[in-house]
């Protein structure tokens, strides 16, 4: 088993999300949301690197309920605006969904005029909304474009991580040749991300 980021106690952890969306204030970014429902609220935790894997220095509560309100969270996602919307319900307790928006000072998202760029950079890129947007303009692109990416160590690691996922994602894996070169690669998460890679082409 891999180490717990944190240790909760009691209770009943029913959803997770991990924010990638811009949005919300920086310091959510990258951070994990997990619901309770047991205990009744909505936690959060940034995470840091460490070596091969994160830690999450503290857990703090982000959404419970007051008063005899009934709130029992059963799952989390992020939608395209970047807001929250958390499901509540389930064993005769009132059923919901509530939406939480960010209404203070917004840093704008970066604008991103390159097609690559936008794939690369794409908010929440594992949910479906975004999916929906990014696929077709990444195989538009074509699977030469992410090869090139994948192995430009001028791009930012993250760009380069989420290059070598849209082409096992989309365009069946690496090729033999980039697969060699990756593997010789100075930053050890490209090495880590070829890894995965290759037991899923």
């Amino acid at each position: 088993n891999t180490p717990r980021l944190w240790t909760v106690g009691r209770g009943s952890p029913a959803g997770v999300v991990v924010y990638r969306h811009h949005a919300f204030p920086a310091r959510y970014r990258e951070g994990v949301f997990t619901v309770c429902w047991t205990m009744g609220r909505v936690d959060f935790s940034p995470l840091t690197r460490a070596g091969s894997t994160f830690r999450a220095p503290h857990l703090e509560t982000f959404m419970e309920a007051v008063g005899d309100r009934g709130f029992a969270p059963v799952d989390v996602v992020v939608g395209p605006a970047g807001d929250l919307f958390v499901a509540i319900g389930g064993r005769g307790t009132v059923g919901s969904v509530y939406r939480v928006r960010y209404t203070g000072p917004r840093t704008p998202a970066p604008e991103r005029h390159d097609p690559l760029q936008q794939v690369l950079a794409a908010d929440q890129p594992l949910a479906s909304w975004s999916r929906a947007k990014w696929v077709p303009q990444a195989r538009q692109l074509g699977a030469r474009a992410f090869e090139h990416a994948a192995a430009n160590p001028k791009l930012s690691l993250a760009g380069r991580i989420r290059a070598v996922e849209v082409l096992v994602e989309v365009f069946a894996g690496l090729r033999p040749d980039l697969a060699r070169q990756l593997s010789r690669d100075a930053d050890p998460e490209i090495v880590a991300r070829l890894a995965w890679a290759l037991t899923r082409s």
